[in-house]
């Protein structure tokens, strides 16, 4: 889920998902990625969510984008920081390559202001995860320091 936050004139939002999967809008500044269902046998039933099969886990991955802006025009970038919301012990989320934990990870050290960046979500599920603890929810918390 996604919520447009302001902190002095730095704003970041979903820029709409064009290669990824499927935004859904909850409430005013809020949006969720929504991955559909996968399993190691079918895969996706989400043509914009990829899956592939390792011998010890899935890899779900989408692409999305993220539109950072500085109203006050003082900034030309910004570093990109994420982090999950909840700890997660069982699944391994990445954005760019880089794993997330509940403190926040430098994903990207300059970000192009006032435009919109492709990102990439990848998240790993290990076999060992059965289908009655199979759902997967968590957010993702983007920060943005202007640099």
């Amino acid at each position: 889920m996604m919520h447009k936050q302001t902190e002095g004139a730095i704003s970041i939002s979903s820029a709409g998902i064009t290669r990824g999967t499927q935004a859904r809008r909850e409430a005013p500044g809020f949006a969720t990625l929504d991955l559909g269902s996968v399993s190691y046998g079918v895969g996706s039933n989400s043509p914009r969510t990829k899956v592939g099969r390792l011998a010890d886990r899935l890899v779900v991955t989408t692409d999305f984008e993220l539109n950072i802006a500085d109203n006050s025009l003082h900034a030309a970038s910004a570093m990109l920081l994420a982090a999950t919301a909840f700890p997660e012990n069982v699944y391994v989320v990445s954005v760019d390559g880089v794993k997330l934990q509940a403190t926040p990870q430098m994903v990207q050290a300059s970000v192009p202001l006032g435009r919109s960046s492709l990102h990439r979500l990848q998240i790993e599920i290990p076999n060992t995860v059965t289908e009655k603890d199979s759902q997967f929810h968590n957010s993702i918390v983007f920060q943005v320091i202007p640099n």
